[in-house]
């Protein structure tokens, strides 16, 4: 294994990730951030389209730290795992629900250890991340890898690293996180820790992946017991009229034997009926009103969601998900990410609040409600409420201001593809001749008519973006249609804003489709509408349209 020793020292290994989620993103942009070459496998097309655009869907990674390696050919995503071929190392960083019966679901590390062993090599080091219980590396990936022939330990190196992040904390990042790794044998664990380190986090060595998963194990046991600990010693304390936050920092004086935690919305803690709905909003933007029960159900199969089971409570940690609340410092509604979603079994007392204008909520009696008093927002309990007290009721939706486009390439059925074709906005693709040259073999017999035209076909700009070979993201091309006199070109992305809502409404109130060959779009409008003829052939000329 020296071989891959010294590529690691010298950054010269090319590295896989399996599973582009809140864990693996991290981790392959962390290796490319330190010159290694990283090449995703993601089965979400929609997802390898946007990281190979350079978009990030994952709060952690900005796009600004993903373009420039995506740009530079540092971080390729495919959805291919014939891309392992080419690689040195693979870290497996694939979800792990439970399943209807609550037990832990390993089709995902199967399923990827299973696209692994065709393609797996002499001296390539594969790592698993995922959460899980111990023995699942020995017991599971193990013997599915050595299908391949190679022996683990011998043939090719295999350890478990446990993935430690924390969504959205900004002080302890996949950067900086000290990492624990357990391989099979201490090479494999000298190999992983080198490689690790490269990302500039200590790195903490265990005897075996046995330890390393225990060690995983622990630390979710030991947060989530404490939380839930924390919160029914809070709800204790309320009853006494006690202020526990007060306690808690009292408690917190003694130099050891005691860490603080919080009480708040983690395990336990004051509910809602599972009947209620909440306003939520994904990571892709959309808005959508549900039941607390149903959602929770959905979550606990998500992805990229990770449950946790303590004393009868289940506690789901979330990605990529913000929650509609009231914010009384600032007045008004706005969006907060949504950490922790949890359910437990309640015997105490419910309370059913009635509005003046028939709303009816269902809650815990200790549940904090805002009223509005003197112009001053108060929290309240539940069980404390009086008729005539005020509650906020959301009339509008914060703005969102992170700018809203719609893209068209990935939206497109691919049966459509056909006749469209891709031109860069600026530029050429000439300029990237030398990368592109030898995949556009494979996909066009007269490729040099790309370089020549400036044009390739939608299909071949798509199939490219999912070899990982595109340098030029959607937001700068256009879609031709047409040549000569019928020769029509529109922006790949179009941003909804106001001039696509006015767009809309004129089609949707003057527009039609013919039915002739050409498919154009109509507008008809009386002879004395001139001003909205006008701000129709601005808007038309501002997108970029013909007409």
């Amino acid at each position: 294994m020296s071989t891959l020793q010294d590529k690691i020292a010298n950054c010269s290994a090319r590295v896989a990730v399996i599973g582009l989620g809140y864990v693996g993103l991290p981790l392959a942009v962390g290796f490319a951030k330190a010159g290694f070459r990283v090449v995703g496998v993601e089965m979400d097309k929609r997802k390898v389209i946007s990281l190979n655009t350079g978009r990030s869907y994952i709060k952690d990674v900005a796009d600004a730290d993903l373009a420039p390696h995506v740009q530079t050919g540092f971080l390729q995503v495919t959805t291919e795992y014939d891309a392992l071929r080419q690689v040195d190392a693979v870290f497996i960083c694939v979800p792990t629900p439970y399943d209807a019966q609550r037990a832990p679901d390993l089709s995902f590390i199967r399923a990827a250890a299973e696209g692994i062993h065709p393609r797996l090599k002499p001296d390539q080091l594969i790592v698993l991340q995922s959460t899980t219980y111990p023995g699942t590396t020995e017991e599971i990936v193990q013997p599915i890898l050595e299908q391949s022939g190679l022996k683990a330990g011998v043939d090719f190196c295999l350890a478990f690293s446990p993935e430690r992040i924390d969504p959205g904390n900004r002080q302890w990042t996949a950067y900086n996180t000290p990492k624990v790794v357990g391989g099979i044998t201490p090479e494999c664990t000298r190999l992983a820790c080198d490689l690790l380190s490269q990302m500039g986090a200590p790195v903490y060595p265990v005897s075996s992946p046995r330890a390393a998963e225990m060690t995983k194990l622990l630390e979710n046991i030991f947060r989530s017991v404490n939380i839930a600990l924390v919160n029914e010693l809070a709800l204790l304390a309320e009853r006494m009229g006690i202020d526990f936050w007060e306690v808690i920092e009292a408690a917190r004086t003694k130099p050891f034997g005691f860490m603080p935690f919080y009480p708040g919305a983690g395990v336990g803690g004051h509910c809602l009926s599972p009947d209620e709905y909440v306003f939520l909003r994904n990571g892709d933007g959309g808005l959508e009103t549900v039941a607390i029960g149903d959602w929770f159900q959905d979550a606990q199969t998500a992805p990229d969601s990770r449950l946790i089971h303590a004393q009868g409570v289940t506690l789901i940690s979330l990605t990529h998900t913000e929650l509609l609340v009231f914010d009384p410092a600032q007045g008004k509604t706005v969006f907060k990410p949504l950490r922790y979603i949890s359910a437990r079994p309640y015997d105490g007392r419910m309370v059913q609040v009635i509005t003046a204008d028939g709303r009816r909520l269902t809650v815990t009696d200790g549940h904090p409600m805002i009223t509005l008093e003197q112009e001053r927002f108060l929290v309240k309990r539940a069980d404390a409420l009086k008729p005539g007290n005020a509650l906020v009721v959301a009339k509008y939706l914060p703005a969102d201001p992170t700018p809203l486009s719609v893209d068209l390439i990935a939206e497109l059925p691919e049966s459509e593809y056909r006749g469209v074709r891709v031109k860069p906005k600026r530029g050429s693709f000439g300029t990237y001749r030398a990368q592109l040259a030898p995949h556009l073999k494979k996909h066009l017999k007269y490729y040099g008519d790309v370089f020549r035209h400036n044009t390739m076909p939608l299909a071949t700009y798509v199939a490219l973006e999912r070899e990982g070979v595109m340098p030029i993201p959607h937001r700068e091309v256009l879609l031709c249609t047409g040549r000569g006199p019928s020769y029509s070109s529109i922006p790949a992305v179009l941003a909804l804003n106001a001039d696509f809502a006015r767009l809309l409404g004129y089609y949707l109130s003057e527009g039609c489709i013919t039915a002739d060959r050409s498919l154009r779009t109509r507008f008809t409008f009386s002879t004395d509408e001139r001003e909205l003829i006008a701000d129709l052939k601005a808007i038309l000329k501002r997108f970029g349209l013909k007409h």
